[in-house]
């Protein structure tokens, strides 16, 4: 049986865990750069009290060494954003990003 042989990773840098296989960027097409991502999120109108906690707790969590290994194993990296807000934001952006993607392709949900 042959060997696996990566062609490209879609993160923005190499992984620690293939370090040989380029970024999509190096191949040449930064234009299908994305990464998979993991967030918390509240149901609408949850007060800002319990957002900060929740927040808080998460941000300690995700600080320990390891929670920290036990993501690098996995090859993940844990990226803690400033605020639930900056977390907001990010999910606009990427809602925007794969809208459009998703109209372009022309698919349709029935």
């Amino acid at each position: 049986m042959g060997a696996v042989r990566g062609l490209s990773i879609t993160s923005p840098a190499r992984s620690p865990l293939l370090p040989e296989v380029p970024t999509v960027r190096e191949a040449g097409l930064p234009e299908t750069e994305t990464e998979v991502w993991i967030g918390l999120f509240a149901p609408a109108r949850t007060p800002d009290t319990v957002i900060g906690t929740l927040y808080d707790g998460l941000v300690r969590a995700l600080k320990l060494p390891p929670v920290r290994e036990a993501f690098g194993k996995e090859g993940s990296d844990v990226v803690i954003d400033a605020s639930p807000a900056a977390f907001s934001r990010f999910v606009d952006e990427e809602i925007a990003k794969w809208e459009k993607v998703v109209r372009q392709s022309g698919v349709t949900i029935e």
